[in-house]
């Protein structure tokens, strides 16, 4: 687009633009864990909710959209997000909204003039719900699940990520309910402090799984000449995301790109029975090689647990050091809010919030996170 040239596009043609052209992203929005001192906003390192990080993540998962102009089809509309829960609105005098299914509202009319643009406002989630899923218990208070996945219009399969787990039970003995800690992936963390009989890896356990579909959101690289020639740019962001305007961003949100794998290799030392590694979201570990030559077996020398940790399962190779490669998701957190600005429609744009890298490997040097 040629400098200077003016585009006016409507907030949902906007906001198309990024469903056409974005990211499957998985999000998870930060809050200040209670541990947190009111006064100098430290956060207890003892803490073991936020394991000292004076954060904690969540899922939001119900969202409200004001004004959305819908494509309409006679008596039924479409919305540019589904799963739709409740039509809250119409701005149309005598239509109302008969009935609605993924992101389609059926009316009880048409519109009385031929062209007459049809706005609502709508509410709606990317929950789905599971029952009665049997998972695996992998130890360090580790259950995992079946993927579940969906394919994407351009034909790709994209995994649902778990956001809560209830009536945890253990099906190989009698057993108390479980109480689930954090959900992730095809994973969940249960409380080991009270966790019944679950004591051996291996014990097929019981629940029923709520899982949550990711979004789709535009995320771009900076470039080093904008770094220099735009001042709102931070030197430290690593890429640059938009969002439609319903979503509410807040610096230290952390997100996954649901569709990327990237490699990384690295040397280390034995040290425990389980290691975490350089990456917060490890999707598989390819090769494991010991200093001796010895190719490890997934599954029966080590296996990955959880999102981001190797657990060891032969007690003697917890001698020397190991090579080890594996591909893991890329993920980001959120610095601050670009400058935002407004259009005809008098409301604002899709904001723009600049991204750091966000692993073990960068997070220690970047303050306030």
């Amino acid at each position: 687009m040629p400098k200077g040239v003016s585009v006016f596009l409507t907030r949902s043609e906007y906001e198309n633009l990024i469903i056409q052209h974005g990211q499957f992203v998985y999000w998870k929005p930060t809050m200040p864990c209670p541990c947190t001192d009111s006064e100098s906003e430290s956060p207890n390192p003892d803490c073991k909710i936020c394991a000292g990080r004076g954060h904690r993540y969540y899922d939001q998962n119900e969202f409200k959209i004001i004004h959305e102009e819908l494509i309409m089809n006679r008596d039924e509309g479409k919305t540019l997000y589904g799963d739709i829960l409740s039509v809250d609105k119409v701005y149309v005098d005598g239509m109302n909204a008969e009935c609605f299914y993924g992101n389609q509202i059926i009316f009880d009319q048409v519109p009385a003039n031929k062209g007459q643009k049809v706005y609502v406002d709508y509410t709606y989630t990317n929950k789905v719900k599971a029952t009665a899923v049997q998972g695996v218990y992998r130890g360090n208070g580790i259950v995992e699940f079946p993927t579940l996945t969906f394919t994407t219009k351009h034909g790709l399969i994209c995994a649902y990520d778990i956001m809560s787990a209830t009536d945890i039970t253990n099906d190989t003995q009698a057993s108390d309910e479980v109480i689930y800690a954090d959900g992730y992936k095809n994973f969940i963390n249960i409380d080991t402090t009270y966790a019944g009989n679950i004591t051996e890896v291996g014990d097929v356990i019981t629940a029923t799984v709520e899982y949550v579909k990711p979004q789709l959101m535009h995320i771009v690289g900076i470039t080093p000449k904008m770094r220099y020639e735009n001042s709102f740019i931070l030197e430290q962001a690593d890429a640059q995301l938009t969002v439609p305007n319903h979503l509410n961003i807040s610096k230290g949100d952390v997100f996954t790109l649901a569709l990327s794998e990237q490699p990384f290799s690295l040397v280390k030392s034995f040290h425990d029975e389980v290691d975490e590694l350089a990456h917060y979201d490890v999707s598989r570990i390819e090769k494991v090689i010991t200093e001796e030559g010895v190719d490890l077996i997934n599954g029966t020398d080590f296996i990955l647990i959880g999102r981001d940790k190797i657990k060891w399962l032969n007690s003697e190779l917890l001698l020397g050091s190991y090579s080890m490669r594996y591909m893991y998701r890329t993920m980001f957190q959120a610095l601050q809010d670009m400058p935002s600005i407004r259009y005809g429609e008098n409301q604002p744009l899709p904001r723009r919030i600049n991204l750091r890298s966000f692993n073990r490997l960068t997070t220690e040097e970047v303050q306030n996170i």
